[in-house]
């Protein structure tokens, strides 16, 4: 196997192969992990996600029984926050059945621990699950059967979302879309757009030619994204959501994409072509590489400026919380003669370019998501024809970004080429791509700010109650600082964004969904009560010196 592979081969095979990708084998959330999820951080995330389950499910006639549909659903933490504010609403048991899209082996015992602690005939006890972390399970199809929670709901395991039911159904996507692999395009100084490639990083010692800057595949070379890549085959089995549940062999994310016989001719590398991959140049970039043309004069900088730092931390308050992250230098400003990979660019148009450039006016960079696009197409198709509805909670942009991927580890950003398979990789979501994929019969609201939702849903309130019944400065203290890491630091970062069928728009105009109250498509600004505003300053006051009297 010779020739480069494209970004979306090298994330997919990272990140879901069977026998080595990242969340495969390990659970990498949490302290000990690689980032943090709003979940993890307070319970009031999970709780007013399920009263916005609720009102949509009352709204649409209470179809009984409800799909819960989860995609991605990490450890579970979401999904049992959810169920514990649906039961205090009355929805348990046999009025509802959840169903988890989770591509993972380690992640599926994970979540059953969580939601089905119980013992059971298809679920043993905590003491008979296998050590995780120690050893990577051996892959193995999730079960037929169900698990049950303890208040009696059945709960389904899925690779793909193929095999989901079909009913009235509310899907929930945490963090899901942002680690579907991507294709990196841009747009050089003749206005034609090019994809950004990966390839060997000279000779390290298992396959690499040449130096970092010469060409070390001849046009045309015929084994460039071949069907025996590893970019292809060793990540597009049928263990991966983004690939069976809406990239079939008939799709265009698949045949245009992954097409070895378009690919062949159409991809190769220069010397002209080199991405500069120095992290930190004399400008002061963190995360860039530069392309250069045939005069070695830079056609487009992949990267973010201190004066614009916040494509860095990808959050608007510039204080390095999403996921958890902090960002460091020292991390990320690995020199290019120490990357075993390196960025290169494509030298004639690649299917992907060809395809996605043409809903790029206006834009000299891009990541394009085909999965995302597939996968959302696939649900607004679920939801118009049995009814539901959507809601996706992820950090991203509507158009405005071009260059986010990006690698954690350890809590800390990385270079994504460093070490492959060891850390997180990831890329904003693309918002106005997501609206664009909707079939007529759908319909988006948001984009809204995480902190704007929560509002709208009572956070504040359901924080003044968790206060009242706290029994410790200590759990005054975490309740707190959980508020405010997700209205103040993830809350400016992260997005909300739901899809409906098209049919109740005119009852959402008059209605808004809850946590988007404005009109559709318009802005909005959250106004509070000077009382509420008055109270929550001085319970916030009261625990920030220690005033906060425990509840005995």
């Amino acid at each position: 196997m010779t020739g480069p592979i494209t970004i979306h081969q090298y994330m997919r095979a990272m990140l879901t192969h069977p026998k080595g990708g990242y969340y495969m084998t390990r659970d990498r959330m949490g302290q000990a992990g690689d980032f943090i999820t709003s979940p993890e951080i307070s319970q009031m995330f999970g709780e007013l996600l399920g009263v916005w389950v609720y009102s949509e499910w009352h709204r649409m006639g209470r179809t009984a029984p409800l799909l819960l549909v989860e995609l991605g659903p990490g450890r579970g933490t979401l999904m049992l926050d959810v169920l514990r504010s649906l039961g205090r609403l009355g929805v348990s048991g046999t009025a509802l059945e959840v169903h988890l899209v989770e591509v993972s082996p380690h992640y599926r015992l994970l979540q059953q621990r969580a939601l089905c602690p119980q013992p059971q005939d298809n679920n043993p006890s905590s003491e008979e699950f296998p050590s995780i972390g120690e050893e990577p399970p051996v892959y193995s199809p999730p079960s037929p059967f169900p698990s049950y929670t303890p208040s009696g709901s059945a709960v389904f395991w899925h690779e793909t979302l193929d095999s989901v039911p079909s009913g009235f159904s509310m899907f929930l996507a945490h963090e899901f879309f942002d680690v579907l692999p991507i294709h990196k395009l841009v747009k050089t100084d003749d206005g034609e757009w090019r994809e950004v490639l990966i390839d060997i990083n000279g000779d390290v010692g298992y396959g690499g030619y040449g130096k970092a800057g010469e060409s070390s595949h001849d046009v045309g070379d015929d084994s460039v994204e071949s069907s025996n890549d590893v970019g292809n085959d060793s990540v597009e089995s049928s263990n991966d959501v983004g690939n069976d549940s809406v990239e079939s062999s008939n799709d265009v994310g698949n045949d245009i994409v992954e097409s070895s016989s378009d690919v062949q001719s159409d991809i190769s590398e220069s010397s002209a072509d080199v991405l500069d991959n120095n992290l930190k140049d004399s400008q002061g970039s963190l995360t860039g590489s530069k392309i250069k043309n045939e005069n070695n004069e830079s056609v487009e900088s992949m990267k973010v400026n201190n004066e614009d730092k916040k494509s860095v931390d990808y959050n608007e308050n510039n204080d390095d919380s999403v996921k958890g992250i902090n960002v460091n230098e020292d991390d990320v400003n690995s020199s290019v003669a120490e990357l075993p990979l390196r960025y290169i660019l494509s030298r004639a148009a690649t299917p992907a370019s060809k395809l996605y450039a043409q809903d790029l006016d206006g834009r000299d960079t891009a990541e394009v998501c085909p999965d995302a696009a597939l996968v959302v197409k696939a649900v607004a198709e679920r939801i118009t024809a049995k009814g539901g509805a959507l809601l996706v909670v992820d950090y991203g942009h509507t158009g405005t970004r071009g260059d986010t991927f990006r690698a954690f580890r350890a809590h800390r950003q990385q270079h994504p080429l460093w070490a492959p398979g060891t850390a997180d990789l990831t890329a904003d979501v693309d918002f106005s791509l997501l609206k664009k994929a909707l079939p007529e019969t759908a319909m988006s609201v948001g984009p809204v700010s995480q902190a704007t939702f929560l509002k709208n849903l009572g956070i504040e309130l359901r924080l003044m109650k968790l206060l009242q019944g706290a029994k410790s400065v200590e759990e005054h203290r975490h309740l707190v600082s959980g508020y405010r890491r997700l209205v103040d630091d993830l809350g400016k970062s992260f997005s909300v964004f739901a899809v409906y069928p098209k049919v109740i728009e005119k009852i959402l105009q008059r209605y808004p969904s809850p946590g988007f109250w404005r009109p559709i498509d318009q802005g909005w600004s959250l106004q509070e009560s000077a009382k509420i505003t008055e109270i929550k300053k001085k319970m916030l006051e009261a625990v920030d010196e220690n005033q906060v009297e425990p509840k005995k």
